[in-house]
């Protein structure tokens, strides 16, 4: 199928390719078959005008008629009944294709989205290309190939009839291929100015605080506006110029179907063909040509579901293969970094250069230094959110890249620096969406600090919040991370600056979660410009220039900056 071409930017995206057009292999045979009948069915109804002016009227037989009639009908519903048939194969297939793509398209956003924040937009991609596989566009694509029967049969009634008929196909057939060649580019770039616009609209209303706060919803508009009639104007130049081709298509349409009446009527006329021939081939006409110029009018819905597989396949082509990996057992916390390379997804300049350390199970770790020393990319790495240049994060001694995320998340406990709550409920939130253990989840809101607010919540746990503002004030989100972070009692957790969103008395409850994870022998990487939270932790690494300037045991008083570089200095 036309969507389906081998992919040569990767194996993987060749792989899925061959794989799907395995899958609608059998549903286009059906559907080849079924149109074949079909449009041979469709045959009934110039055949029974032939037969009724040429057969009927001069020989006036009621029976003859009555037969004719009654066969006619028969056909007629017979093709109605396999219309519907072939409609639900396509619905089923577009169906199939998608529940083929949208697992695999929500991993590779998911993946993607860690390099760079670009939201569900391609999910709906895949509504395009369901639309186009179950719409009347792909119908009249399955139907072009009989268009030479038609044809043939208009050269059989008379060969002025099928040349008249040749050309009416080539007519519409250029006026489809002028539509692809006006407007492959402009569409192309008026898709493009399209989501521009709206992403640019998405990236400003999620700062709608601020906008109002300071002023800037006038000039924010007015950058906006900018995106957004740029957008217009393209859309409304492709919308132009289909217009006019249409218009044009429609025209030709009835001027054709003028012109083969008359010529038949001529031929009657003349005495080289019947009148029978003269309905029978307005009907031929029109049934040859109707495929063709639906095939020119659905253009765009081709192109735009074409624009859309191409944009899936190059989310699925940036995916990395999901490997079956042998299930390790659950990590104890020891913690071992390995001349750690590591750049941001999109840059080549690595913020991490050579970094190693490694702690013990059970033991705690303060990570220290000034913004932009690497502490946050650091994280990411250790929780295997970021791959790195070079160099190994283990755990156990079994490198973070040979487990199976769903496998080892249980036992990680995560809580970034900006705080990523989701739909749901409290408790969803906790229980991170999976089984609900009510002892663990009222014990990890406990440590967290947040018991108290949640039970404030009209609904308790049962409350429902949203992925960005709601109920919660930053401070309560945070906690609420918290609380997901140490949920089921996890052997590593990694804090990004927990308690940048805290006030005295959350900071106490952090201080004393931090405490109690100590007692539990829990393995903990704190990020911190916290002097007295990075005093609570056994060890203390210092990055700069995302380099290890001093890791070591802390220093008995305080872990202040000036006590700090007195630690051990790094090999």
């Amino acid at each position: 199928m036309f969507f389906f071409k081998p992919s040569n930017k990767n194996d993987l995206g060749a792989a899925f390719q061959r794989h799907l057009a395995a899958i609608i292999a059998g549903p286009l045979i059906y559907l080849f078959v079924f149109s074949l009948v079909i449009n041979i069915l469709y045959l009934a109804t110039p055949l029974y005008m032939m037969n009724i002016f040429d057969r009927v009227l001069t020989s006036l037989s009621v029976s003859t008629l009555v037969a004719l009639t009654a066969i006619t009908c028969f056909l007629i519903v017979s093709g109605g009944f396999l219309e519907a048939i072939r409609q639900k194969i396509l619905n089923r297939l577009s169906v199939a294709l998608d529940d083929s793509l949208s697992d695999k398209l929500f991993d590779g956003l998911v993946q993607v989205n860690v390099q760079k924040k670009m939201g569900a937009t391609t999910m709906l991609e895949i509504a395009k290309v369901r639309n186009f596989l179950s719409g009347n566009a792909l119908i009249s694509l399955f139907d072009l190939p009989f268009t030479p029967i038609f044809l043939f049969i208009l050269f059989l009634i008379h060969s002025a009839l099928g040349v008249m008929g040749l050309v009416a196909i080539m007519w519409v057939s250029a006026l489809g291929l002028l539509i692809e060649y006006r407007n492959k580019g402009t569409l192309n770039d008026s898709a493009t100015k399209e989501q521009n616009s709206i992403n640019y609209a998405d990236g400003i209303l999620r700062n709608a605080e601020s906008l109002i706060a300071l002023g800037m919803t006038s000039n924010m508009k007015a950058r906006w506006r900018a995106e957004h009639q740029a957008s217009v104007d393209s859309q409304t130049g492709v919308n132009d110029s289909f217009a006019n081709i249409n218009t044009l298509l429609k025209t030709s349409i009835f001027i054709i179907q003028v012109a083969m009446s008359g010529l038949a009527c001529y031929l009657v006329v003349v005495g080289e063909a019947t009148a029978g021939a003269l309905f029978a081939s307005n009907i031929l006409a029109m049934r040859m040509i109707s495929p063709v110029q639906q095939a020119a009018a659905s253009w765009r819905t081709f192109v735009v579901a074409r624009n859309s597989y191409a944009k899936i396949m190059s989310i699925l082509e940036r995916r990395a293969p999901r490997m079956e990996r042998t299930k390790l057992p659950a990590p104890t916390g020891q913690i071992a970094v390995e001349k750690l390379m590591l750049a941001p997804p999109g840059l080549k300049e690595p913020v991490l250069k050579g970094v190693s350390f490694n702690i013990e199970a059970g033991e705690s770790l303060a990570i220290i230094g000034p913004s932009g020393s690497g502490k946050s990319c650091l994280a990411r790495a250790l929780v295997g959110v970021w791959k790195p240049m070079a160099g190994n994060v283990r755990f156990d001694s079994a490198d973070v890249k040979a487990w199976n995320p769903d496998d080892l998340g249980p036992h990680l406990g995560y809580l970034a620096q900006d705080i990523e709550l989701f739909d749901g409920t409290i408790a969803e939130n906790i229980t991170r969406f999976g089984d609900k253990d009510d002892v663990r989840l009222v014990d990890a809101s406990i440590l967290a600090g947040v018991y108290e607010v949640i039970q404030a919540q009209k609904l308790g746990f049962d409350t429902r919040i949203a992925s960005k503002g709601g109920l919660l004030s930053g401070g309560e989100r945070q906690r609420l991370g918290l609380a997901r972070a140490i949920y089921g009692s996890p052997s590593i957790v990694v804090l990004d600056e927990p308690n940048s969103n805290l006030d005295a008395v959350g900071e106490g409850h952090l201080k004393k979660l931090l405490q109690e994870l100590k007692s539990r022998k829990t393995t903990v990487v704190l990020i911190t410009h916290n002097a007295k939270l990075a005093s609570l932790m056994d060890k203390v690494l210092i990055l700069r220039d995302g380099k290890v300037a001093s890791f070591g045991p802390k220093p008995n008083a305080g872990v202040g900056e000036q006590k700090v570089v007195n630690l051990t200095p790094a090999s």
